[in-house]
C-alpha cells in the first residue's frame, strides 16, 4: 500500500519536472523571439537612418546640378516681400519645364510667401488667374492644395471665385476637398453662385458639392446666387 502511494508520489513529481522543463523551454523560446524581434526592429531603425541620410545627400546633389544664378536668385527671393516677383519666378521655372528648379524652388518654401491683399501664396494665385501648367508643378513637388489663405480659402474657392474651370476640375480630380469652408463659412460653390460662376456652380453639383449647406449667416448657394446661377439653382430645386 505504501509502495503504492510512493509510486504516485515519485510519479507525480516526474510530471511536475515534466512541466517545468516546457515551461522552461516554452520561457527560453519566448526570451529568444523576443530578443529576435528588437534586433530585427533596430535594423529598420537602421535602414530607414540611412535612406534618410541618402535622401539628403541625393536633394543635396541635385541642388548642387543646378545654376548658382538660380540658387543665388532663391536664397535672394526668400528675403523678399515682393510677392509679383515671386510669383513671376515660379512663372517662369514653369514655362521652362524644368521640374528639379521647381522642386528646389518648393523643399525652399518660397512658394508659401503671400501677397498683401488676401494672404494668397503662389499655388493660390496659380489658381485664381488659371495658370493649369504652373499649378500642377506645384502639386506634383508636393505643395499642400489644401493649405488656406488669410481668409480661409483654399486654391478651389480661388478657382471657383474667377470661373477657373480647367483648374477646379484639376483640383477635384486630385482630391481637394469641395466642402472645405473658409472663415466665414463659404464653401467654393457658394463663392461661385455668388460670383455667378454658372460652368462652375454647375460642374461642382455634378461633382456632389452640397447646395444646402449653410455659411456662418446660415446662407445657402441659392441664398447667395445671382442671375443664371440663380435661374439654374432654382430649376434644380424643383426637381
Amino acid at each position: 500500500m505504501k509502495m503504492r502511494i510512493f509510486e504516485g508520489i515519485i510519479g507525480i513529481l516526474e510530471q511536475l519536472q515534466k512541466d517545468q522543463s516546457i515551461t522552461t523551454t516554452t520561457t527560453t523560446k519566448n526570451e529568444k523571439l523576443q530578443a529576435d524581434l528588437n534586433q530585427i526592429q533596430k535594423e529598420k531603425e537602421n535602414v530607414e537612418k540611412e535612406m534618410q541620410t541618402l535622401h539628403s545627400q541625393l536633394k543635396e546633389k541635385e541642388g548642387n546640378d543646378l545654376p548658382k544664378e538660380f540658387l543665388s536668385k532663391i536664397s535672394e527671393l526668400k528675403n523678399s516681400e515682393d510677392f509679383d516677383q515671386i510669383y513671376k519666378f515660379f512663372e517662369e521655372i514653369s514655362e521652362k519645364g524644368n521640374q528639379k528648379m521647381m522642386q528646389k524652388a518648393c523643399d525652399e518654401e518660397l512658394w508659401k510667401k503671400q501677397d498683401d491683399d488676401y494672404g494668397r501664396n503662389v499655388l493660390h494665385e496659380a489658381s485664381s488667374k488659371g495658370n493649369l501648367r504652373l499649378l500642377k508643378s506645384l502639386i506634383e513637388c508636393g505643395c499642400d492644395k489644401e493649405i488656406k489663405s488669410r481668409g480661409g480659402d483654399i486654391a478651389l474657392y480661388w478657382a471657383s471665385r474667377e470661373s477657373q474651370l480647367e483648374v477646379v476640375q484639376y483640383l477635384i480630380s486630385v482630391g481637394a476637398n469641395k466642402e472645405t469652408k473658409n472663415n466665414y463659412g463659404w464653401t467654393p460653390l457658394i463663392c461661385a453662385s455668388f460670383n455667378d460662376k454658372l460652368e462652375v456652380v454647375q460642374y461642382l453639383i455634378s461633382v456632389g458639392a452640397n447646395k444646402e449647406v449653410k455659411n456662418n449667416s446660415g446662407k445657402t448657394a441659392l441664398d447667395k446666387s445671382k442671375g443664371a446661377v440663380r435661374e439654374y439653382l432654382l430649376s434644380i430645386a424643383k426637381k
